[in-house]
């Protein structure tokens, strides 16, 4: 039994210890340079992920701007086609955007490409934020830093009583006041804590709304430009000019 009276011993001076690391103001600076850097490699991160998104759409939409009109659009789409297939952020809802294209006959009135889908049935956040970028874990960094602020409010309260608890019944007034440091130092892990994890937690998601916010100006924008150079036609309407056009056959005939 002596290993295990050992162990105990072991266990019990581990833990007295981490307490008392966590609890010194070198412990306390220690855990919030911790979440302070681990908030900041997360708002790093994401910036590098999703500023070149930003950048591709931006180009996106001033090449579709450059074409004034929907005919200005159709004369220059071959041109346009190209900039955009070279887009990465586009380039595969592009292509299957164009596959419902309705291209304009030579002796059509109105040369102008029309469409049966709207564009924002292949343009929308999640389809093409969702292969870039992990919108889930970044939304969830606001909470993690808010939990890792609580966690640190347990870890002080629980070390700090855990210092103290035997000097607290002593009659010795020396050892009590000793106790009682330690449970402040306890509480001052558990509110620094508190406070650099929702400081932290409201910065990161300023900053993360706001990327996304400029993210989804951007794509209102691009939509509304398409919509303003394409033709909208819907499977009613290509029934009914097919329908006028059989009875025109019919009558010459």
């Amino acid at each position: 039994m002596e290993w295990l009276v050992s162990f105990e011993g072991l266990i019990e001076g581990l833990i007295e210890g981490f307490s008392a690391f966590v609890t010194s103001l070198t412990g306390i600076s220690t855990i919030c340079a911790l979440m302070g850097i681990w908030a900041v490699w997360q708002w790093l991160s994401f910036s590098r992920r999703i500023n070149p998104l930003i950048r591709d759409l931006e180009a996106a939409c001033i090449e579709v701007e450059r074409t004034e009109g929907a005919e200005t659009f159709a004369a220059a789409f071959h041109d346009v086609d190209e900039q955009i297939a070279s887009n990465d952020l586009l380039r595969d809802n592009w292509q299957q955007f164009k596959a419902v294209f309705l291209w304009p006959e030579p002796d059509d009135a109105q040369q102008t490409i029309a469409t049966v889908q709207p564009p924002e049935y292949h343009f929308y956040r999640d389809a093409l934020l969702g292969r870039k970028l992990n919108l889930r874990l970044y939304n969830a960094v606001p909470n993690l830093l808010t939990g890792a602020g609580i966690l640190g409010t347990f870890i002080g309260l629980v070390a700090g009583i855990y210092l103290a608890s035997s000097g607290l019944a002593s009659d010795e007034i020396a050892e009590a006041k000793r106790a009682m440091q330690f449970l402040l130092n306890g509480a001052s892990l558990a509110f620094i804590t508190s406070i650099v994890g929702l400081v932290s937690s409201i910065l990161f998601s300023i900053g993360e709304k706001r990327g996304v916010h400029r993210f989804d100006e951007l794509l209102g924008r691009w939509i509304t430009a398409l919509e303003q150079r394409l033709r909208r036609v819907t499977p009613e309407g290509l029934a009914q000019d097919q329908l006028i056009q059989t009875r025109q056959q019919t009558q010459v005939l």
